[in-house]
């Protein structure tokens, strides 16, 4: 299967030593003969440039070809299992400028498959993994349990993501539907550090590789993505994500580059965080999107014509203690790039939340999508995606791109209620190959 050459094709990249400087003379050597490759200069005849008979005229050897999915994998981190206990983590605190979070494996296992334990989940049998996102080259980073169905098939994984922090897993019962088509349904769970609270969003600790920002933590899910493609799936993978589900599963390939391994995408209410520093209202005041025509921008009502729907600022609701939750994990993850806490909850304008900007300039992103992305959203109630203000975030990214979209409304339900939907599992059943 595709997934088993790229095995192969990284094993190469590591021999062949690519992306590695150009090997040079050792320290001492003025290069001589043995920099021109011969032993005793017999190659070169004079000093007119003539070439020896005996000299090798044979063209140089082509570069190797180097398979692109094996090239964007080398690029994204790696876990590392750790193996079965009560607690598997050692947990580590940083207290400067806020706390934050992160773990490395209280012993590590060298074999994933010896180290899984079982559960059960919807009345199947699941595996269960615990792992850290290895940030810093030395096991530390951000952890979690993986669970995935025990028995499904690997050729159709459908990989969920929690929203909000990503430290609970999914209640509806869209994974319990890939399952029953015979797919196989996984999910990150993160740790749940209860002084933080934010899990995958916990700001980068000081010796992390990460950026402190939305790019920089998205490598963390993403590196979830890359060990189930080369470890568990047989081919390419589908993704669910809502709120900041949506952000997990829809960022890697954005900025992460892993399209290549993905087969189809179904988000809803978000990705919540494009425009930082409009959400926070610290800039573009009003500005937003239609709801029923993700296309228009605007920052009233009339602009979105009489079909387009309402204006739905990016401003995050204030006051709304979900969009609370939100400004407050802004603050939490930039607190080291800004020198303070509580810029996007004060809406004080901060030119370092541009960095988490989906068109940020400090970032090579794709919006061509090789893979279809369908996008859901639910409006008109209480609780809804237009009430929280997410939707003008989730049009942004959906007008940007080029690839094989479609644009979904739900106008009964609240924040997430789409997927609970017989529409949502018809996109998600055609998309990831579980007719």
């Amino acid at each position: 299967m595709q997934c088993r050459r790229v095995r192969c094709a990284l094993s190469l990249l590591f021999v062949l030593g690519l992306g590695c400087a150009a090997t040079s003379a050792p320290p001492g050597d003025d290069g001589g003969d043995e920099a021109l490759g011969t032993s005793d200069g017999s190659d070169v005849d004079d000093a007119d440039g003539d070439v020896s008979e005996d000299q090798d005229t044979d063209p140089p050897p082509a570069d190797p070809v180097v398979d692109p999915i094996a090239a964007v994998l080398m690029r994204n981190l790696d876990l590392v299992i750790c193996a079965p206990a009560v607690d598997p983590w050692n947990h580590f605190m940083e207290m400067s400028p806020t706390t934050t979070r992160y773990q490395s494996c209280a012993a590590v296992c060298s074999d994933w498959r010896a180290c899984t334990t079982e559960t059960v989940a919807r009345g199947r049998a699941q595996l269960e993994l615990a792992f850290v996102v290895d940030e810093d080259g030395q096991g530390r980073g951000f952890g979690g349990t993986l669970r995935f169905t025990r028995d499904g098939a690997r050729d159709r994984v459908v990989l969920f993501h929690k929203g909000g922090a990503g430290t609970e897993y999914v209640e509806d019962d869209l994974p319990e539907r890939v399952e029953s088509a015979g797919g196989t349904y996984v999910e990150p769970k993160w740790v749940a550090e209860v002084d933080t609270a934010v899990g995958w969003f916990s700001r980068p600790f000081a010796e992390s590789r990460l950026e402190k920002n939305l790019y920089g933590v998205t490598l963390r899910p993403a590196a979830v993505m890359k060990w189930l493609y080369l470890n568990l799936a047989t081919d390419k993978l589908s993704t669910v994500g809502c709120s900041g589900g949506s952000i997990a599963t829809y960022y890697p390939r954005h900025w992460h580059g892993l399209d290549v391994i993905l087969r189809y995408q179904l988000v809803s209410g978000g990705p919540v965080m494009a425009k930082i520093q409009a959400a926070c209202g610290s800039t573009d005041v009003g500005l937003g999107r239609c709801t029923i025509d993700p296309t228009t921008v605007c920052t009233s009502g009339p602009e979105c014509g009489p079909d387009g729907g309402t204006c739905s600022p990016y401003e995050w609701k204030d006051p709304n203690l979900i969009m609370e939750a939100v400004r407050g994990t802004i603050d939490h993850l930039h607190a080291n790039a800004t020198g303070g806490s509580s810029d996007c909850d004060d809406g004080t304008p901060q030119p370092a939340f541009d960095a988490s900007d989906f068109d940020s300039p400090l970032h090579t992103s794709d919006s061509l999508n090789e893979h279809r992305i369908d996008f859901m959203t639910n409006l008109g109630a209480i609780g809804a995606d237009d009430a929280l203000n997410v939707v003008a975030s989730e049009a942004a990214i959906y007008s940007a791109l080029a690839g094989e979209k479609s644009w979904t409304v739900q106008t009964s339900g609240i924040h997430c209620d789409s997927f609970k939907t017989d529409a949502a599992w018809e996109l998600l059943r055609v998309g990831a190959g579980l007719e």
